[in-house]
C-alpha cells in the first residue's frame, strides 16, 4: 500500500512516483527532466505514475537540491511609474517563454532597501 502525499503538504512525493514505477527516485527524477539517458519506456511508465498520484515537480525543492533556481528577482524603484509597470510586464513575458520564474520586488526608492 501507498501512502500519497508528504506529511507537510499531502501531495504526492518524487519517492512514492518511483515506488509506483517501480524505480529508484533518481531515476524517476531524471525521467520526468527529460534526460535522455532513462529509456522512453521506462520514461512513459514513470510519466503515467506522476499522472495517477497527480505528481506536480516542486520547484523550490528542485532549485535547493541543484543549487540552481529558475527565479530571476527584478527590483524596482517604485510600481507607480507607468514606465516600471511596462518594463515588468515585458521582462515577465520574455522570462516566462524561457521557463522561468520571476519575483518582483519594490524598494520605494530607499538606498537601504537594495
Amino acid at each position: 500500500m501507498i501512502r500519497i502525499g508528504s506529511r507537510s503538504t499531502g501531495r504526492p512525493t518524487l519517492n512514492e512516483v518511483a515506488r509506483l514505477a517501480a524505480v529508484s527516485p533518481i531515476t524517476a527524477s531524471r525521467a520526468l527532466r527529460g534526460v535522455t539517458t532513462v529509456a522512453p519506456e521506462l520514461a512513459e511508465k514513470v510519466r503515467a505514475a506522476a499522472q495517477t498520484l497527480g505528481y506536480v515537480a516542486n520547484s523550490a525543492a528542485r532549485a535547493l537540491a541543484s543549487s540552481f533556481s529558475q527565479t530571476v528577482v527584478v527590483l524596482v524603484p517604485s510600481l507607480s511609474n507607468q514606465l516600471f509597470i511596462e518594463t515588468l510586464e515585458a521582462i515577465q513575458d520574455v522570462l516566462r517563454i524561457r521557463g522561468l520564474d520571476v519575483v518582483i520586488g519594490n524598494y520605494h526608492y530607499s538606498p537601504f532597501a537594495r
